[in-house]
């Protein structure tokens, strides 16, 4: 049976808002290890290699529980962990996050459901079935995820800059690039 993926736009509240339309197809989990979190990019394309990025695509960062398992909740995201890159030198960093649900469905499909309010005012609602591959420190080698894991909670916050056009990560006194590598 073949899925349809959507992304819904919707009126928000009683405002006059609208959400954020995005088309997401692709999603790719990343295990660092080195940090102990999970960084999920949510793609409109899939990306040609696992070392390419592919814009637009949502960036939400968080701490790993298990080395296996990326279904759960995640609560209190930190907002500056999340946000919306529309080419490399454009992106758009949250101001508020909600939960962020993953939830799996079968081997290779997730459900991923959060919001979250971008420093654009825009209001980003994502609640899509996603093909999701996974991998550690972005080696080619797949991780074989397994199902949840719940009430996960999210301390700590990582420092993103751009330096050169390139995403730096700085967290615990440790520099990385958006590849997860550690920058020394």
């Amino acid at each position: 049976m073949k899925k349809i993926f959507t992304f819904f736009a919707a009126l928000l509240f009683a405002g006059n808002m609208l959400a954020a339309n995005l088309n997401l197809t692709y999603a790719k989990a990343v295990l660092d290890q080195e940090i102990n979190n999970w960084l999920f990019l949510l793609y409109e394309t899939k990306p040609a290699t696992v070392y390419d990025d592919s814009y637009p695509y949502v960036y939400i960062q968080v701490p790993a529980h298990s080395e296996t398992a990326i279904a759960g909740t995640y609560t209190n995201v930190d907002p500056y962990n999340v946000e919306y890159d529309t080419s490399e030198e454009d992106f758009i960093h949250a101001d508020e996050v909600s939960d962020l649900v993953i939830t799996f469905i079968e081997k290779g499909l997730y459900h991923y459901a959060f919001t979250f309010t971008g420093e654009d005012g825009e209001e980003y609602v994502i609640d899509i079935d996603l093909p999701t591959e996974a991998y550690t420190n972005y080696e080619v080698v797949d991780i074989d995820l397994t199902d949840a894991i719940e009430d996960i909670r999210v301390d700590g916050k990582t420092a993103k800059t751009i330096v050169n056009g390139q995403l730096i990560l700085e967290r615990n006194g440790k520099t990385y690039n958006a590849l997860g590598t550690e920058i020394k």
